[in-house]
């Protein structure tokens, strides 16, 4: 999804080596770039391990979407959170 938006010349690079433990993520040294791949990468990890039905990005939007859609109070969303 990223990378249909990117749309930069690094994309195809990203695809075709993987974002997660890349070649071009190990040897790109600017600090934003790294840190943009670093969120790639916890975005796509697993709530624990073995589970494969939620990322740590699915579950942080849908936490997100309940508070808009219940209109809940910022108190009440950081005691939930």
């Amino acid at each position: 999804m990223i990378m249909d938006h990117a749309r930069s010349s690094n994309a195809h690079c990203m695809q075709a080596k993987g974002v997660i433990g890349s070649k071009y993520m190990e040897e790109n040294h600017i600090p934003e770039t790294k840190g943009f791949f670093e969120m790639l990468v916890a975005a796509q990890a697993p709530l624990w391990e073995g589970c494969d039905n939620h990322s740590k990005l699915s579950t942080s939007l849908k936490v997100l979407s309940l508070k808009s859609d219940c209109n809940m109070h910022e108190g009440c969303f950081n005691k939930i959170v």
